[in-house]
């Protein structure tokens, strides 16, 4: 896979050209009993995204170990050759743990396949993606995950046959240490919420909905993640929990086309009369910071016990140009507005925009 990108904003002066990600893997199955994967970025201080194998048991459990993503959040969870946008949303990308190394089981009511779950246990990490190698996330204990879908009206009510629903949760024991949930903005991956001093457990709740609909797919999520500080305090007391919320609701028409077409390599594409498939989205989300305190004035210091909260909510418009199988262009407006202007990119502006153009190219 190779994904290149062309970004500009109103902070900078100049548009910036980056080759996203540079990607091979092998994957394949045996006898429709064990399937692997292996995939590595190239060029990357953490190359190795997933290698895992997994073996079907029965016809509702699968048992997979190795590295990969965690079961939670549907966004986080979904392939970046499968997003509808450029960027996944922020709470996704801030609230996941994202991949780990563990084992899971995972499998679906075997007859109408109407209930599917995943539940798995995951080494304890001492980095993790979202935070530079300086600021190590820690964890004292291993990190268990588990998450249900379902589709309710699956056979039962057509207009409702493709709404898809679900839920995750996730726990796990944090040494003491600046970590915890932090966010970051789109437009140029500033700190608009640092991250904090905390010690003890770390719990993760999401909810999920999704929709197809003919050329119109609708998707939502809701997240939330609480952080205990115990000891944390400038005396050393107990202080409130640090309290993440994420969510977003997305959706897309397929003007024309297909969202995967023909088998066309991308050169081909351009000068032929089939001219692929173009859809249009649009995302709206925010991503809050607050600790779980009142009554107490509010301060930016780490070990305050009303921390001062801090948000992004954001707007992005999209155009998706599926050229063949092999190629999609992608172009996203990006609006964004930070809260607490003293830790917005922008200063005091109400709300800055980006561009950003990709080129996806896979086999």
């Amino acid at each position: 896979d190779l994904d290149s990108g062309v970004a500009s904003d109103e902070i900078g002066s100049e548009a910036q050209f980056d080759l996203a990600r540079r990607r091979v893997g092998v994957s394949g199955s045996l006898l429709d009993v064990a399937e692997f994967q292996i995939e590595r970025e190239i060029g990357d201080e953490d190359p190795w995204r997933d290698a895992f194998v997994a073996v079907r048991v029965s016809k509702w459990l699968a048992v997979q170990a190795g590295k990969f993503k965690a079961p939670y959040s549907r966004a986080r969870l979904t392939s970046s050759l499968k997003l509808d946008f450029i960027n996944r949303p922020l709470g996704a990308t801030a609230l996941s743990p994202g991949r780990r190394v563990g084992v899971m089981a995972e499998g679906s009511m075997p007859k109408k396949k109407v209930l599917g779950y995943e539940v798995g246990i995951f080494r304890a990490e001492r980095t993790d993606e979202r935070v530079s190698a300086t600021s190590p996330r820690t964890a004292d204990g291993k990190l268990v995950a588990a998450r249900l879908t379902s589709r309710p009206f699956r056979k039962r009510v057509r207009a409702l046959d493709e709404l898809e629903v679900g839920m995750a949760a996730t726990t796990e024991l944090l040494a003491e240490g600046l970590a915890g949930a932090a966010g970051r903005t789109f437009v140029d991956r500033s700190w608009f919420f640092p991250e904090l001093y905390v010690k003890g457990q770390q719990r993760r709740m999401g909810y999920e909905a999704s929709w197809a609909g003919g050329p119109l797919m609708v998707t939502g999520e809701y997240m939330r993640v609480g952080n205990e500080r115990h000891g944390q305090g400038v005396r050393g007391q107990d202080l409130p929990d640090l309290v993440a919320h994420g969510w977003y609701v997305s959706t897309s028409w397929l003007l024309f086309g297909k969202r995967r077409t023909e088998d066309l390599p991308l050169g081909l594409a351009l000068f032929t009369k089939r001219k692929g498939g173009l859809e249009l989205g649009a995302r709206l989300e925010e991503l809050r910071f607050a600790s779980d305190a009142s009554g107490e004035p509010a301060f930016r210091n780490p070990r305050a016990v009303h921390v001062l909260g801090n948000a992004d909510r954001a707007l992005t418009l999209g155009i998706n140009w599926y050229a063949s199988r092999f190629a999609r262009v992608q172009c996203n407006l990006v609006g964004e507005r930070v809260a607490d202007a003293e830790r917005s990119p922008a200063g005091s502006t109400a709300r800055f925009w980006s561009l950003v153009a990709q080129l996806q190219l896979h086999s």
